[in-house]
């Protein structure tokens, strides 16, 4: 065991990984989490003999030596034995009033659906997946410099290769669209996951809109036994070399002499001493709360005080009674738009109401999980997610839940209904065989998780905050280093990778102490 302590701050996908990642090395890490669990997002709960998922849907990249593959290889896991393929034919169903189109697995098997179904726009489709092609040579640049977090002289060269990408680095999803396609109902389809960002693509950076494209263009999967099990796992390899897990350990600050980090204090008053710190939660905890800000550079407080969040959610976690393959349902997730003009969507949203008809993601993750540990046999879990704003909830921000009060529970009340009513109409056979029904709100995200604003995504993923303006793992302090959403952009595998990447610093830094 080395006689450095690293203390990693958050237990999400990042803070995980950067956990086991540090303990392999057989460095000294003790792991705080403020929740009563480990894993963040990747934390499953029962209810009556349902496993709900809410934080995981789908996985890309799982396949042999593809990027998370290679992240659990080096953990010396197997992707192969963690994960299922979904449905290859159709993971992702986009569904519109009048048409639907499934996104299958593979670049040419997808792109030849796609001109054949709109066979006046294939050199929209053309472009679009050129576009991808540019930004998966692209992305061997950046996991080849993730793991060292350095770039040579090769790199450079490497990534002016990718050069005709650069030009969409300040451009909006949508003015990619609109300059590649010309049939609005395939700009709708390119644009139909732009939930895993949680903007519309006239908000949403360009890049942030192919690497989504890119992530699951060679088909997606689904954890065995759900996210617990890849949680699971690799806490395992951390707990195998020697590293401490804290829950409820809720941090109050970060203690700064100099330019570097001494130790962290808990609520309560204990002082953990630290060699290194890995902070894995967003940024503007960090150097918002953690850090006083007299310790931190005037720009990066500006900076992070400006940051807008991405947009939060409702969702409703259901046990069936009834097989869901039944009404249609499978290995495969729903997007369900009562529209193709994706924007007007999220507009108002944008202005603190709901959309009369939100667009809906319809997941059922038993059907995903060959194991059959979600749902009792016969029976299906499934979960509904509507985007929504956090404004809406913001006068309970601050109570606990227990003193919301009569307003708030009737609010809830009525926005379950009308989420319910939503499906009812949308996938009929569902509702009438619904026996255990949970719904939260972005309150209970930004409860569960320290989500500010209760955003699914840290810091939105906006031009101006995505890809190269995204927060780098290393900070001004030479010992403090970021994992998380607020380092390489949403999804469990960039947060898996900014664990590994802050370890791999950590590890440099702790070599020349």
């Amino acid at each position: 065991m080395s006689s450095h302590r690293v203390v990693v701050v958050g237990t999400g996908a990042g803070g995980l990984c950067a956990t086991a990642f540090l303990a392999k090395q057989g460095i000294e890490v003790v792991a705080l989490e403020r929740s009563t669990h480990v894993g963040g997002l990747l934390n499953p709960y029962s209810r009556e003999g349902y496993l709900f998922d809410p934080g995981v849907h789908y996985l890309g990249q799982c396949g042999p030596g593809q990027a998370m593959d290679r992240l659990l290889d080096a953990l010396g896991l197997s992707s192969a034995e963690l994960m299922a393929e979904m449905d290859p034919d159709g993971f992702d169903v986009y569904r519109f009033p009048d048409f639907e189109v499934r996104m299958c697995r593979g670049a040419e098997a997808y792109r030849d659906r796609l001109a054949a179904q709109f066979p006046g726009d294939v050199r929209g489709v053309d472009k679009v997946f050129e576009a991808v092609a540019e930004f998966r040579s692209f992305n061997k640049v950046l996991e080849h410099l993730q793991p060292t977090g350095k770039l040579g002289l090769s790199d450079v060269w490497e990534g002016l290769k990718s050069a005709p990408l650069l030009r969409y680095v300040k451009a909006t999803y949508g003015e990619f669209l609109d300059q590649a396609v010309t049939d609005p109902r395939l700009k709708a389809v390119f644009a139909a996951a732009c939930g895993d960002y949680a903007l519309p693509p006239s908000r949403a950076s360009a890049l942030v809109g192919l690497a989504v494209l890119y992530g699951y263009m060679d088909g997606a999967s689904f954890p065995r036994g759900g996210s617990g099990t890849l949680r699971d796992a690799i806490q395992h390899v951390a707990t195998q070399g020697g590293a401490t897990f804290r829950t409820g350990a809720e941090v109050e600050h970060i203690e700064v002499e100099g330019e570097r980090v001494l130790a962290v204090r808990l609520k309560g008053g204990e002082r953990i001493e630290a060699d290194a710190v890995v902070a894995a939660v967003d940024p503007r905890h960090v150097f918002g709360g953690f850090i006083p800000s007299n310790a931190v550079p005037r720009k990066l407080l500006e900076r992070v005080r400006g940051l807008e969040s991405s947009i939060s959610a409702m969702a409703l976690n259901l046990g069936v009674n009834r097989d869901l393959r039944e009404v249609g349902l499978g290995a495969f997730n729903i997007w369900d738009y009562p529209t193709i003009d994706i924007d007007a969507l999220y507009e108002p949203i944008f202005h603190g109401r709901l959309p009369e008809k939100p667009c809906m993601f319809i997941s059922a993750n038993s059907l995903k999980d060959p194991t059959g540990q979600m749902a009792p046999r016969g029976k299906t879990s499934l979960e509904v997610i509507a985007l929504a704003p956090y404004s809406i909830f913001g006068a309970w921000a601050n109570m606990p839940a227990e003193e919301r009060g009569d307003d708030f529970h009737l609010l809830k009340d009525r926005l379950r209904d009308q989420l319910l009513e939503q499906l009812d109409a949308r996938l009929p056979g569902v509702v009438d065989h619904v026996e255990v029904m949970d719904f939260s709100t972005p309150l209970a995200m930004e409860g569960w998780v320290n989500l500010i604003d209760g955003g699914l995504y840290g810091p939105a993923m906006t031009p101006d905050q995505s890809m190269f303006f995204r927060f780098p793992s290393s900070t001004f302090l030479p010992n403090l280093f970021l994992a998380g959403a607020g380092v390489f952009g949403d999804g469990v595998l960039p947060c898996m990778q900014s664990g590994q990447v802050a370890a791999k610093m950590v590890e440099r830094a702790l070599s020349r102490s």
